[in-house]
């Protein structure tokens, strides 16, 4: 209801030329940057390493994270290996990738609220 009532006094008011409207150039190289706040982010540190050395997937998990859901994905989507792992009570995980069809994956690793992906091929 302001709205409308706002637009009609503008247009009213345009209209018996008490308020007008002109085209502006503005020459943007002469624009200072945007100085609104930046949010600094907080650094994130992998808490894993990952390695594939011949037909093995090698996780080390450097910092604890509790249960960690670890899943490999084949180029179609389908899973082809889940399992979890504790963090607290073990820190290094070996997936065999013997039975895995040759091409890409992606290797998902979740815990907390936290997902990292990565991608391997596997090649014979």
């Amino acid at each position: 209801m302001k709205r409308s009532i706002l637009l009609i006094t503008f247009f009213a008011l345009l209209s018996i030329g008490i308020a007008s409207a002109t085209e502006v150039e503005v020459d943007l190289t002469k624009v200072p940057p945007t100085t609104y706040p930046r949010i600094p982010r907080a650094s994130f540190m992998m808490p894993l390493t990952a390695i594939v050395i011949d037909m093995e997937l090698y996780l080390n998990f450097t910092t604890s994270v509790g249960l960690a859901s670890i899943s490999i994905l084949d180029e179609n989507g389908s899973i082809v290996y889940l399992g979890t792992l504790d963090t607290d009570s073990e820190s290094e995980l070996i997936i065999s990738l013997e039975s895995l069809y040759e091409g890409d994956h992606i290797l998902i690793i979740e815990y907390d609220s936290v997902t990292i992906t990565g991608m391997f091929s596997q090649e014979y």
